[in-house]
């Protein structure tokens, strides 16, 4: 039986019992307990559901995705580091090192103090800013869209405190 029958199955067998225990528990059937009921029901869709989803995630057999390693294929990926006026230099630094091998980085500078205009100036990377901060991060990284958006497949965005490994 696939995973979608087995969900499937095990959903609706805990959703009837749960229904079945919360309808029988009722002595008069007025109006305040058929709303009642009725609420209950529609909570028990989505009790079964979690309680489902958690009893094959135990019983389904374990699926191991694949690895950077076994990449075919590096699709060009970009490192956007967005800032404003936060700069720290370990941050930009670990953007460097990472062990993906086609990957750019876009530093998206929105600051306005000169000493990180400075810093950032000196680093090598492909700076990208704006006139104006309009929808502030947001506002930068669709300027970097519309600018850069149909060469990248995949992109990452990384806040200005963003400290990732070398093989993040």
């Amino acid at each position: 039986m696939n995973v979608k029958r087995r969900f499937l199955l095990l959903f609706l067998t805990i959703f009837i019992i749960l229904s079945l225990a919360n309808i029988c528990s009722v002595n008069d059937y007025n109006l305040t307990d058929i709303i009642n009921i009725i609420i209950i029901i529609i909570i028990n869709i989505g009790i079964s559901y979690s309680i489902t989803e958690v009893i094959l995630s135990f019983l389904g057999r374990k699926v191991d995705l694949p690895k950077l390693g076994k990449l075919a294929v590096y699709p060009p990926v970009a490192l956007l580091y967005v800032t404003y006026n936060d700069v720290l230099p370990k941050a930009v630094n670990t953007l460097e090192r990472q062990s993906y091998l086609n990957y750019d980085i876009f530093i998206l500078d929105d600051s306005t103090d000169e000493i990180c205009k400075r810093f950032l100036d000196t680093i090598g990377y492909k700076i990208i800013r704006r006139d104006n901060r309009k929808g502030y991060k947001a506002g930068a990284l669709n300027n970097w869209l519309n600018l850069y958006g149909n060469i990248y497949k995949y992109f990452i965005i990384s806040d200005a405190d963003s400290i990732f490994e070398d093989d993040f």
